[in-house]
Order: C-alpha cells, then sequence, then structure tokens
C-alpha cells in the first residue's frame, strides 16, 4: 500500500509505504518507508491533496496550502516542484475546501466561495484559469454564510455541487465548460459503455464565452434544495452542509436533470436528495450525536461511509438508515477520510494475479493514519505520522511484492505479549548497563567491597556506642545503690537518737529527718530511670 500524507505541524508531505497487517503502534521488525517533501512550515500546511494524471501518463500530487498556493509536484523521487499558482487570497480564515480533477480541468473552491478553475493538459505550460464567487448571489450577511462542501460530478465535470454553513444545496452548470463539436458528433454514434476514461476527458474545454472580456466563470442553477419542516417546537432547523457526494452517477444527466445526491450535516445528520422528486430530502438519518466531518462511497451504492469528530467511523445503510458497523482504531478527531475502489475505470491489476482490495483511510488529530478492509471493516494497517493529518490520499492499494501481508512475506507480525516481553528484556538490557556504567572487571569489585566495608564500619561504631552507654549505666547504677544503702544506715542512727528525746517537743524534727531521705530515694530513683531509657532511645534510632 501507498498512501500520500500531508503533515500539518511542519506542513511538508509524506509519501507512505507499508505492507498489510503493519502496526507501528506494537513492536515489529518490519518499518514502513517514509519519505518526506514539499517542507513549508506551519503557517502554510497543506490543506487539500489530490493525484492528478496528466496527458503524459506521469501521476502528479497536487497540494492547497493555506495562504492561497496551489503547488504540483512530481509523485516520485525526487519530487521536483513542476507548478505553481498563487490565488491571492488575503482573508486569514479562508481556506481550501476541496481539490477537484477531471477531464485535465483542475478546480479549487474556499470557505469564502471563491471558485478557480483551470486548464492543465501540461504539467510544464499550464493553460488559462477562470474564477467566480460561489457567494456573489446570497442575501443577507455575507459573514454569517460560509462555503464548507464542494463536489463535481464524476461523469460530468461542468456539473457542480455545493453547500455550507446557512447555505442549501445548490447544483450548478458551468458555461464555460462544454464538449467539443467533434467529440459530441462521435458520442452519437457510440454508447456511454463503449467510450474509455480518457476520451470523455478529452471531449470538455474550458474556453471563454463569446461577448465575455474578462476569464470570469458563468454558471446558471439547476436544482436548489429546501430546508426540512421545522421540529417539533416550531423552531427553524439550521443548515450547515459538511460534505457531498453523488449516487448512481450513470444515470444522471443535465438534459435528464436526474441526480441523486448524499450530503452529511455538522449537526450529525445524513440526507439523500432526488432532484426529480422534491426539493426536500427523501431520506434523514440522524447517524451521529456529534458533528459530521467527511464522506466516503463504498462498492455498494446503497452504503455510504462517514466520520465525526469524535473519533467515530461507521457503515450507514442510506435505504434503512441502520449502521452496518463500526471502524474501530480512532482516538481523535478524524479530519479526513478517504476510500480507494477498484472500478471499471482503473488500471487492471491482473498482472500480479491478485485483485487489489478495497480500502478506507482516515488520519485526525492523534496522529496516525488508520487503514481498514472496506468490506470486512479489519485494520489492516497503522502507522505514526508524528502530526496531524489534514489531509491524506491512497495512490495503491495493489498488493504487490513489496506490500504483501506480513505472513505472506514470510514475517509474522508480534502480538501484544510478545511486544511485551521484548520490552521487558530491554528494561533488563538497560538495568544491567546502567550497572556497568560504574566500572568494570576488578574497578567494579573493589568498589563493592569498599561499600560493604564502609557500612560495616558504620555498624560497628554503633554497636561500640552502645555498650558505652550500657557500661556507664551499669556504673550509674552501683553508685545509686551504695548512697540508698548509706542513706538506710543514717536513717537507723537517727531513729535510734530521737527516741531518748521528748516526744512531744522533737516530734516535728523527726519526721523532716524522716522524710529527706525518702525524697533523695524518689530522686535517685528518678534519675536511674531516665538514665535507663536513654541507651534504649539510642539503640531505636541506631
Amino acid at each position: 500500500m501507498r498512501v500520500f500524507v500531508s503533515a500539518e505541524d511542519s506542513g511538508s508531505v509524506k509519501d507512505i509505504s507499508l505492507p498489510f497487517g503493519l502496526n507501528t503502534s506494537i513492536q515489529q521488525d518490519v518499518q514502513p518507508t517514509v519519505e518526506t517533501f514539499a517542507t513549508a512550515g506551519r503557517l502554510s500546511y497543506v490543506q487539500q491533496m489530490i493525484v492528478i494524471k496528466l496527458k503524459d501518463g506521469k501521476d502528479y500530487v497536487c497540494i492547497a496550502r493555506r495562504g492561497g498556493t496551489i503547488q504540483l509536484y512530481e509523485s516520485e523521487p525526487p519530487y521536483a516542484l513542476v507548478s505553481e499558482w498563487k490565488d491571492n487570497s488575503t482573508q486569514k480564515d479562508d481556506a481550501y475546501i476541496r481539490l477537484e480533477f477531471f477531464a485535465n480541468k483542475l478546480s479549487s473552491c474556499t470557505t469564502t466561495g471563491k471558485l478557480v478553475m483551470r486548464d492543465v493538459e501540461s504539467a510544464s505550460a499550464p493553460g488559462p484559469e477562470f474564477r467566480t464567487m460561489l457567494m456573489g448571489d446570497t442575501p443577507g450577511r455575507v459573514r454569517d454564510i460560509s462555503i464548507s462542501a464542494y463536489r463535481v460530478h464524476p461523469r460530468e465535470p461542468n456539473i457542480i455541487a455545493f453547500g455550507g454553513k446557512e447555505r442549501e444545496l445548490e447544483i450548478n452548470v458551468i458555461k464555460n465548460l462544454r464538449r467539443r463539436q467533434v467529440a459530441r458528433e462521435s458520442s452519437l454514434t457510440s454508447t456511454d459503455s463503449e467510450t474509455t476514461k480518457d476520451e470523455r476527458e478529452s471531449e470538455w474545454e474550458l474556453a471563454q464565452l463569446p461577448g465575455m472580456t474578462s476569464p470570469v466563470l458563468s454558471r446558471r442553477m439547476l436544482w436548489r434544495s429546501k430546508n426540512v419542516k421545522d421540529d417539533e417546537l416550531n423552531l427553524r432547523v439550521p443548515v450547515w452542509i459538511s460534505d457531498i457526494r453523488f449516487l448512481d452517477a450513470d444515470r444522471s444527466s443535465e438534459q435528464a436533470f436526474d441526480f441523486r445526491v448524499v450530503i452529511s450535516t455538522r449537526f450529525g445528520q445524513i440526507r439523500v436528495y432526488e432532484t426529480k422528486i422534491s426539493g426536500r430530502p427523501i431520506v434523514n438519518i440522524d447517524a451521529s450525536d456529534h458533528p459530521i466531518v467527511s464522506l466516503a462511497p463504498c462498492r455498494n451504492e446503497h452504503d455510504i461511509v462517514f466520520c465525526d469528530t469524535h473519533g467515530v467511523t461507521s457503515k450507514v445503510n442510506i435505504i434503512s438508515g441502520k449502521k452496518s458497523g463500526h471502524f474501530k482504531g480512532s482516538t481523535g478527531s478524524v479530519l479526513c477520510l478517504e476510500s480507494y475502489l477498484l472500478g471499471s475505470d482503473d488500471e487492471d491489476s491482473s498482472e500480479s494475479g491478485k485483485e487489489p482490495v478495497p480500502l478506507l483511510a482516515t488520519g485526525g488529530l492523534d496522529k496516525y493514519i488508520h487503514m481498514y478492509n472496506l468490506e470486512t471493516r479489519e485494520l489492516i494497517g497503522k502507522v505514526y505520522v508524528g502530526a496531524k493529518v489534514p489531509a491524506l490520499y491512497i495512490m495503491d492499494a495493489s498488493p504487490t511484492v513489496g506490500n504483501e501481508p506480513a505472513e505472506e512475506n514470510g514475517i509474522e507480525p508480534k502480538t501484544e505479549d510478545e511486544s511485551d516481553e521484548a520490552a521487558a528484556d530491554i528494561c533488563r538490557k538497560r538495568a544491567k548497563t546502567s550497572r556497568s556504567d560504574r566500572g568494570s572487571g576488578s574497578e567494579r569489585v573493589h568498589f563493592e567491597k569498599r561499600n560493604e566495608d564502609r557500612i560495616n564500619d558504620e555498624d560497628d561504631d554503633e554497636d561500640d556506642e552502645d555498650e558505652e552507654a550500657d557500661g556507664i549505666w551499669d556504673k550509674m547504677e552501683e553508685q545509686f545503690d551504695d548512697s540508698n544503702a548509706v542513706e538506710a544506715e543514717v536513717k537507723d542512727e537517727d531513729e535510734d537518737e530521737d527516741e531518748d528525746e521528748d516526744e512531744d517537743e522533737d516530734e516535728d524534727d523527726s519526721e523532716t529527718v524522716a522524710t529527706e531521705p525518702r525524697e533523695r530515694t524518689r530522686t535517685n530513683n528518678a534519675n536511674r530511670g531516665s538514665l535507663r531509657r536513654g541507651p534504649k532511645r539510642r539503640r531505636q534510632r541506631s
């Protein structure tokens, strides 16, 4: 698989080639091939991106940058810059909402309604360009209205559809883009199935209308939608279209006035319009509780894929209104959505002997691109880009020799358990390395032995201090015992002498003499207790 991804932080484009089954969030032996080019900085990041093929048969990457610059790069190394156009956008909040290329006509549209269509038959010598404003006929204040969705019909490039904030869906025809007279006569003799894509693209020419002095696009409105009926509170339902897709393109034409269009809104609805039936939607689905960002078609015309601002990507059946399943993996708001379908106009891949897988790619604020199988909703690729992804384009989905599944390449992708074991091995190696940083060989042994000796010396010093304290306490205890014995003898002698004296006269003196030894004994015992507790506390602290 090969995908072009824009990085908002660096303003560059990355060419990423990855095999099936690659997931960079899990440690693996295989890594994607990434080539970075067209770096211009964050202030000029890529807002829209497509890949176009010119008459020389080469593919070119066309990007629209913030600030009003459109560039054309080669799709192969060294990714040389071929052409550059500047739309001279003066408004800071003006941004590109869409790039379209069909029949060698490159058209770009901005949020202020500036539509520019260029004739790009050759990369070295681009043709004339024509401009118009899609909001020139908008009543009311223009600052409250903006264009947020634009799409060119996949079969007839002169049919465009656009809508936005407080701007209903509108289908116009570009008068400057007309079929050539020779091609029109030849088309009458051949059916549409017999004409190839190159023949259909060569039928159209972009020219100035007679009587026009300036290169201005002249358009005519074919159909405009009507807002849905008021809600249950009789309040007007706001309008904000976020994306537009044409369905059943083979049956629609300007003469038949028969178009089937599906749109998404910033209020979580998906609506289907039949221009021949009514101006109001025939199907109105409440698909999400959050603003829907983009739509992507599926092989089955009754299914459509949408993504919203809360990382939800789901498939919805527009007939029944039920969700067919979710595409899991995104953890942030999805900013871009792109599907790759193998149609009748695409090149046949029978040379490889394998049918290309219908893919769905998403990118957003989580700085990852996710690749899914559009039919089974299986995650077949996940690559960390390192920056927000505002735009992407799937270049190739054919299983080639370099882009086969990991099992076919002889590489078994590691599971999460195996990746955890590998991470544990890395941690053990790092710990071993940090221990070896102290020294190697005899130096490390000497260092460890010196630490052990230092710890043992500290323990011995503490033991000596404890023994010394115990010895001092024992000596003090002996001294207190001797003093108590002397005091007892003195007490006995005093009592004998007091017996000979008159009891009435010397009663107070005898009580005083008897009391003093007791008080001294209590004081000595208290001192002994304090000295006894001192060494114990010291042992606890040590």
